[in-house]
């Protein structure tokens, strides 16, 4: 009996894969998007296995030349996970997506690029606007969609070209901020390179009770920049080193 439950148990896995690896995935969407009224595909092609879309679009945010490939080998570890990617012109990405057993997102191997503009539309409201590319090369990150909070990150983000606009464009050099996970959360340390206008050090802690904690020091290289140096006077008291203090935390 332990022996045919056995051979059962792999002719229904492989007639699993088989099935996953032909349906088509523009019935499978059609079966799908009423419990999904938050996604829309386009031009839907392919199978459930490996797929594509000439768009999708996420609670109004369009990724186009959307592609999919799914990752045989987590299905039988209990895992629904893809290799997927999208390419919006100056925005793209490539990433391993998979979905854990607790119900938590997680990302692997992605990297991409996306304009400040696309940052700053899901990040919290500022007053000024976020010019340059900012370019993604993370090794990890696990999100809690039910918590809505960053729970891990390893990897790095640079930001190039960097630009503030509140009234004028200021440009303020190149940066880069490298992510880890501490017992504290995800620990975030950044810093300018190329010795840009303006120098910047510092970190910023994310609790997994969503409280922020940012300490950085500031200080203005090219005293012929006064837009920069009038900027920081707004921040804080410069000490006899020129640097100004930034620390502020609070809760998301």
């Amino acid at each position: 009996m332990k022996r045919i439950f056995k051979y059962a148990t792999i002719v229904l896995s492989c007639y699993f894969v088989f099935v996953l690896i032909s349906f088509p995935a523009e019935r499978a969407y059609e079966m799908a998007k009423g419990a999904m009224p938050k996604v829309v595909l386009y031009d839907v092609k392919g199978t459930l296995w490996s797929g594509q879309a000439n768009a999708v679009v996420i609670d109004g945010k369009p990724l186009r030349e959307f592609e999919w490939s799914v990752s045989p080998w987590r299905l039988f570890m209990g895992y629904l996970a893809a290799d997927m990617k999208f390419d919006n012109n100056t925005t793209w990405a490539n990433a391993n997506v998979a979905l854990s057993l607790g119900g938590n997102v997680v990302v692997s191997d992605l990297l991409g690029q996306l304009p400040g503009s696309e940052l700053q539309s899901i990040l919290p409201k500022i007053p000024a606007r976020l010019g340059g590319i900012f370019q993604m090369d993370l090794d990890e990150i696990v999100y809690s969609p039910e918590a809505k909070v960053l729970l891990e990150a390893e990897g790095r983000v640079d930001w190039q070209s960097a630009s503030i606009s509140v009234m004028q464009e200021a440009k303020i050099g190149d940066f880069q901020l490298d992510l880890t996970t501490t017992d504290a959360g995800v620990n975030g340390v950044f810093t300018d390179v190329n010795e840009g206008p303006l120098m910047v050090e510092g970190n910023v802690i994310l609790s997994p009770e969503k409280h922020y904690k940012l300490d950085a020091k500031l200080k203005v290289r090219d005293q012929n920049r006064q837009d920069l140096v009038q900027s920081l006077r707004f921040i804080g008291q410069t000490d006899v080193q020129g640097l100004v203090a930034f620390n502020k935390e609070g809760a998301l």
